[in-house]
C-alpha cells in the first residue's frame, strides 16, 4: 500500500483516506465527485475597532461644533485609524477549506482545515491517490 500524505491529523495512501481529527475513514474508491469547497468563518468585530468608531464620530462632532483646524485634523486622523481597523479585521476573517465528496449517494466532507499549506497537501495527496486508483482499474481491463 503506497502512502501519499501522512501528517497529525491526516493518512491518505493508495486504498483509503483517513481523517483522524474527525474520525473518518473512506475507501479511496467509492469516492465520487471530490471538490473543493471555501467557507469564511464569521468573527465578531473586535471591540478596539468599535471603540475607535465611537470615538471618532465624537471627535468629529465636537470638531464641528469647537470650529478648530486642530481638533478637525485629530477627527480625520482618528477617523482614517478607524476604518484601517476595521477594513483590517474584516479582511484578516480565517477562511475555512474543506475536501467534499459524494459516498455511497451522500455528500460527506472528508476534510477541513483553515492552514492552507497543509490543505494543499491533503489534497494533491488525495488527487494522486484517485488518479492512480483509476489508472489501476484500466490495468486491469
Amino acid at each position: 500500500m503506497r502512502i501519499y500524505y501522512r501528517g497529525p491529523d491526516c493518512l491518505v495512501t493508495s486504498k483509503f483516506f483517513v481523517w483522524r481529527t474527525a474520525p473518518a475513514r473512506f475507501a479511496i474508491r467509492d469516492l465520487r465527485d471530490v471538490c473543493i469547497a471555501h467557507r469564511e468563518l464569521g468573527r465578531p468585530v473586535p471591540i478596539g475597532t468599535c471603540l475607535a468608531g465611537g470615538a471618532c464620530l465624537a471627535t468629529t462632532a465636537a470638531a464641528a461644533l469647537w470650529h478648530s483646524p486642530a481638533l478637525c485634523a485629530f477627527a480625520v486622523l482618528s477617523g482614517t485609524v478607524a476604518v484601517s481597523l476595521a477594513a483590517f479585521s474584516l479582511r484578516s476573517r480565517p477562511t475555512l477549506l474543506e475536501l467534499r465528496a459524494t459516498w455511497y449517494g451522500r455528500e460527506v466532507v472528508l476534510y477541513t482545515a483553515t492552514d492552507e499549506r497543509v490543505f494543499n497537501q491533503v489534497s494533491r495527496a488525495l488527487r494522486r491517490a484517485i488518479e492512480d486508483e483509476s489508472w489501476d482499474d484500466v490495468e486491469a481491463a
